[in-house]
């Protein structure tokens, strides 16, 4: 347990958040208890939830204790449900976010559960959806019979409670043995809002817990960094969305990247860079069947070009556009969405030099190249520069450490896969220069 990490203006760091997603859309949720990125129904659409881009303006849902409190922030064995525990002096409390796998009209897309372990505490709960980019700032929801409902689009979100929720701020009171659970559902208006019940939200959590680790199982590596590679993996599984088997570049928007000034883009389309090498990833973890569908999408979208981003379903990833209204992340605009005419930089800093992807392909050139003792080196002291949960971004601040550009980040998260595989290879006397994926 540690003190929590303070917002500084408003903002947490990148490396201070935890990933949820359900193969549609991801949700980044911060050590605070905060939901502050999330974007629906698609990775691609306009967010709801944007605190990452604009503090004041951005829109979040939290959950966090009332007071001082101390956290521990994991995942689930080998899943990605996020688990984020509270102690304060009267009580310890666990908080579960989960996107539940598959769709249907009655699926909720993020479920959050409260459970008190011991004691008793008191928190706040702020749900303040804020639609569109938060073109108009947080929305005015409308609350009816306990639900909370907000315009988006053509839909509704809905967020219900097994207690009812009255208002956008209000305050929470649990006591040991005690469960709140909520959902946040999108529905065409004016759905009525589905049944939620505790009950509901752990077995969606026990199913989707268990999918997760199911899909980690089959992770075929056998070297000497199963928690890192594992990791990796199911932050690819996030990336990868379920309809059409693209793999996103990452699932967020205008995150600072290193190099000299301030230089953003939105990556939430698909690098051909990074597509052209997740399929042989794939297939060293033995995830068959995800390596066929990322290979079947690159077959039906050549067009496309090494190093272009494409629109999730093979098409241009929308014109770029500069959002004036927002402030950007700790106030380093501009804010972008749409990728423009699709050029990437993949993997390479702002100032020339290597990101993190590209730390992580000279480990494994090492490898193959029977510096195996250079490349164990290497390796070890990168994996020093993944966030506290095991994830990675564009590059890091030689300064101070801390984690730059749109996060996670998938080019990253196959190069260190690539290296972990070339190190293993190189150690059991399989080396050579045959190049691994990422």
């Amino acid at each position: 347990m540690i003190t929590p990490t303070a917002r500084e203006g408003g903002y947490l760091p990148v490396a201070a958040y935890g990933l949820i997603g359900d193969g549609r859309s991801a949700a980044l949720v911060g050590s605070d208890g905060s939901i502050d990125w999330l974007c629906l129904p698609r990775f691609d659409d306009p967010s709801l939830f944007g605190r990452l881009l604009d503090a004041r303006r951005g829109g979040h849902w939290q959950l966090a204790p009332r007071g001082p409190y101390r956290v521990l922030q994991r995942y689930g064995d080998r899943s990605n449900v996020l688990e984020t525990l509270f102690e304060t002096r009267t009580g310890r409390v666990l908080l579960s976010d989960l996107m539940p796998l598959g769709a249907g009209p009655s699926q909720p897309r993020v479920v959050r559960i409260l459970e008190c372990l011991s004691g008793e505490m008191t928190l706040r709960h702020e749900c303040l959806p804020a639609p569109g980019y938060a073109e108009h700032g947080p929305g005015a929801p409308g609350f009816e019979g306990g639900v909370l409902r907000v315009g988006s689009g053509e839909d509704d979100v809905l967020v219900t409670g097994s207690e009812p929720i009255v208002r956008g701020r209000e305050e929470l009171h649990v006591l040991a043995g005690e469960t709140v659970a909520f959902a946040l559902h999108v529905c065409a208006a004016p759905a009525a809002p589905p049944p939620w019940s505790t009950g509901r939200a752990r077995r969606l959590r026990g199913e989707t817990g268990a999918a997760w680790w199911a899909w980690a199982a089959r992770c075929a590596y056998a070297g000497p960094h199963p928690e890192a590679v594992a990791r990796s993996a199911l932050v690819l599984g996030l990336l990868t969305h379920a309809p059409t088997g693209a793999m996103l570049a990452a699932p967020t928007t205008s995150l600072p990247e290193p190099g000299a000034g301030v230089r953003t883009r939105d990556l939430r389309a698909v690098s051909m860079h990074d597509a052209s090498t997740a399929p042989a990833v794939f297939l060293q973890l033995g995830l068959l069947d995800e390596a066929h569908a990322l290979s079947g999408w690159l077959e039906r979208h050549r067009g496309g070009g090494a190093g272009g981003l494409l629109g999730l379903d093979g098409g241009p990833a929308g014109t770029e556009r500069v959002l004036d209204h927002l402030d950007g992340h700790r106030g380093m605009g501009p804010v972008r969405v749409g990728t423009g005419d699709g050029g990437t930089g993949d993997g390479v800093a702002g100032d020339g030099g290597p990101g993190l992807a590209g730390a992580f392909r000279q480990v494994g050139a090492l490898a193959r190249h029977g510096e195996l003792e250079q490349a164990q080196w290497l390796f070890a002291r990168l994996l020093t520069h993944r966030s506290p949960l095991g994830l990675l971004s564009d590059g890091v601040d030689a300064r101070t450490g801390e984690l730059l550009g749109n996060f996670p980040r998938a080019a990253a998260h196959l190069a260190l896969v690539g290296a972990a595989v070339d190190i293993e290879r190189a150690r059991s006397g399989m080396g050579g220069t045959q190049r691994s994926g990422g």
